[in-house]
């Protein structure tokens, strides 16, 4: 299953990743992964986590 994010989360992910990427820019791409990583797993599986 696909998911689309709002242009607003696009853009606060890409704001955070570009900070971290300030400071440490191989953390920043990881991180960026692993959010949009989350964001699939949870399109997948919507009745995972904690309510």
């Amino acid at each position: 299953m696909n998911f689309r994010l709002r242009p607003e989360a696009e853009n606060d992910i890409l704001s955070i990743a570009l900070y971290i990427s300030d400071f440490n820019p191989d953390a920043a791409l990881k991180w960026q992964h692993d959010i949009l990583h989350d964001c699939r797993l949870l399109a997948q599986n919507p009745g995972i986590g904690v309510f």
